[in-house]
């Protein structure tokens, strides 16, 4: 069923998916007991975030602020970003040795210039954060239902540049549904909705969810999403990316990298609220709670969601290389891209820490 905001449960009240996180963490707490690396100079890399500084990073600020990256001899030079979808083609554009960003946009990056494009490394989402954002008392509650209708999004939104997958698996003709650029922020566009200038409003579950807690809490009641991760399973969301540079040269540090990360994201499931506070460091004066919704909704829809029939599960952080080749199949045909890559173009587990030593979703 459509999910819908109002039944996200507080971050106290675990579910079975987060009980099995605590377990992995838990069990990974060997991990705290390993004996400090020598110290050394720490290598600067440079790195290119998805969005501004928040909460769903909270992996990282973990990683950072408690020591795990130095420990690697590890020096972030952190961008913010302007979106998850442009992640992949600005590290390809730039001078990035590292990047955050989704996986699909990593898809039409190598089918456009695979010889610049970056690849995943660490997959941190195993769900599509992506929803169209519909009014709750309103009769859509399937995406078939969006036909002759008017949908908002940004340009450079996610869900909007994946449409066109959707529409693929769903077999919707995408044309049939007009898709209309906003500046809107995303409040504005649930406020669009609500007023019925448009039936369906594209971005994340997450950070619409914070949004609108900083909005006004109450219109969460007033909406629902209809999610990518129930209409289009296969896909996959955010990523950490490394370069081809840094992969062929430092393969070591990349390694030693992913172990700092996966600490953090160890960390993350095991106390939210650390995690925001490693946040406020970085970030002061950041909306508490509108950052603490969209961190539980980060947890509960994009880091825990079902398994597709017909796929390995896997630990946090790797991919299930046959679900992958079936989204990059859709994301070649709902985006009309003039290559299809091979999954092991996109990502690679080469240097993950061994999978009992990672959550599982």
């Amino acid at each position: 069923m459509a999910y819908s905001a109002a039944m996200t449960p507080s971050l106290s009240s675990l579910g079975t998916a987060r009980r099995t996180w605590l377990a992995a963490a838990a069990a990974s707490t060997v991990l705290h007991a390993l004996p400090a690396r020598a110290q050394r100079p720490a290598k600067p890399l440079r790195m290119l975030l998805n969005t501004s500084f928040s909460s769903p990073q909270a992996w990282l600020w973990l990683a950072q602020s408690r020591g795990y990256l130095a420990a690697e001899g590890i020096e972030l030079q952190l961008t913010p970003g302007a979106g998850a979808y442009t992640a992949a083609p600005r590290m390809a554009a730039g001078d990035y040795d590292l990047g955050y960003g989704d996986v699909n946009s990593l898809i039409e990056v190598h089918a456009r210039a695979p010889e610049s494009a970056p690849r995943g490394v660490y997959m941190m989402f195993n769900a599509s954060p992506s929803c169209v954002l519909v009014a709750a008392d309103g009769p859509i509650k399937h995406p078939r239902q969006l036909a002759g209708q008017r949908v908002i999004g940004h340009d450079s939104d996610v869900a909007l540049r994946t449409f066109g997958a959707l529409c693929q698996h769903q077999q919707m003709n995408p044309s049939q549904t007009e898709i209309a650029g906003t500046w809107s922020g995303m409040a504005g566009m649930a406020e669009e909705v609500l007023a019925g200038r448009a039936a369906g409003a594209f971005g994340y579950v997450s950070t619409f969810t914070g949004s609108l807690v900083a909005a006004d809490p109450g219109l969460l009641r007033r909406v629902r999403f209809l999610q990518f991760a129930e209409f289009v399973p296969d896909l996959y969301g955010s990523v950490v990316m490394a370069s081809q540079k840094l992969l062929r040269d430092e393969p070591a540090l990349v390694a030693g990298l992913l172990r700092a990360f996966n600490r953090g994201v160890l960390d993350m499931l095991r106390e939210p609220e650390a995690g925001l506070e490693a946040l406020a460091q970085a970030a002061p004066g950041f909306h508490r709670a509108a950052e603490r919704a969209r961190l539980r909704a980060t947890l509960d829809v994009e880091m825990s969601a079902a398994f597709p029939a017909g796929t390995r599960q896997t630990h946090i952080g790797d991919v299930d290389a046959a679900r992958l080749a079936r989204s990059i199949a859709l994301m070649v045909q709902g985006s009309r891209l003039p290559r299809s890559p091979a999954p092991s173009e996109i990502f690679t587990a080469a240097h993950l820490p061994a999978a009992p030593l990672r959550a599982r979703p």
